[in-house]
């Protein structure tokens, strides 16, 4: 069957002519809103075994990471991109805990990204690469904390992929957009289900609040 059949059949099954212009059928589960958006990303996000901490502000970020590192009997060390408003962050009152800024490498048990959304339909968090933001930081450490402003959860996969566009503006777009709603599992070696197989164990994503 030819192109041209092919497309002559949708437009006579449709209610009118194809029009490349109007935007996706966006389901019911994706028009989410405000709180209650908020409210099924976090339950997209515990289904899948990821922890959620909602955290007033950014500036309660360290203490937030030390606690996790401690309770999960991780060295007080966290790795994170050359990004502004994580360098601002007083690391130095966290009891101990130690940033450092570059690519993760494989001695890194613990990283933060930030995201540039989280979307309520998938629970996912969009994370886009930059020496800011680099990609390792999402895959070698075996706990991968992931920073996202409520104001930024948005309703649809559309949306999400919207903010990147607008977020790159007139300059290409970055190198790799990376949607993440889990920690890495597999069930394909030996049906058992495995975690960390091509990704960190854990997945702890902080919402900020404030």
């Amino acid at each position: 069957m030819s192109r041209d059949v092919i497309f002559a059949k949708i437009r006579r099954s449709s209610s009118g002519p194809v029009d490349p212009k109007r935007g996706h059928i966006i389901p019911a589960r994706a028009r989410v809103t405000g709180a209650d958006g908020s409210a099924v990303f976090v339950k997209h996000l515990e289904a899948h075994g990821v922890l959620v901490e909602h955290v007033p502000s950014a500036a309660s970020v360290p203490v937030v990471v030390k606690r996790c590192l401690d309770e999960a009997r991780l060295p007080p060390r966290i790795r994170i991109g050359q990004n502004t408003v994580l360098r601002s962050l007083p690391w130095q009152g966290a009891d101990g805990l130690q940033c450092v800024e570059g690519a993760a490498t494989s001695d890194d048990l613990a990283a933060l990204s930030v995201a540039i959304a989280g979307i309520a339909e998938t629970g996912a968090v969009v994370l886009v690469s930059g020496p800011d933001n680099p990609c390792t930081l999402a895959f070698l450490p075996d706990v991968h904390f992931v920073m996202v402003y409520a104001d930024d959860i948005i309703a649809s996969m559309e949306q999400g992929l919207q903010k990147v566009h607008d977020a790159s503006g007139n300059k290409p777009w970055p190198r790799a957009v990376n949607l993440i709603s889990a920690a890495s599992r597999t069930g394909d070696i030996g049906g058992q289900l495995v975690m960390g197989a091509h990704g960190p164990r854990r997945l702890i994503v902080m919402i900020i609040d404030g």
